[in-house]
């Protein structure tokens, strides 16, 4: 009865042109249901600089990129 009364969670996903959105085009197509009170935003970013920018701004919940992207982004402290 609680989890009725609670706001949806708002989930921003995005990736990065190319291998990484084409690994998640079903989701991008079908917006499947992610559980109750959950509402899933799809992006697909054109370039890898973007998406980091995406990334360090804290804009967006999940990124699928390149994992030496993540690394490198990782290695100077984005969480």
């Amino acid at each position: 009865m609680a989890s009725s009364l609670q706001a949806p969670l708002h989930l921003k996903i995005a990736a990065v042109d190319g291998h990484s959105t084409i690994s998640m085009i079903k989701m991008f197509v079908e917006h499947p249901t992610l559980g109750k009170n959950v509402v899933a935003e799809y992006e697909s970013v054109r370039s890898p600089d973007l998406i980091a920018a995406k990334a360090i701004s804290g804009e967006v919940d999940f990124i699928i990129m390149p994992t030496n992207m993540g690394a490198k982004l990782y290695n100077k402290g984005v969480p």
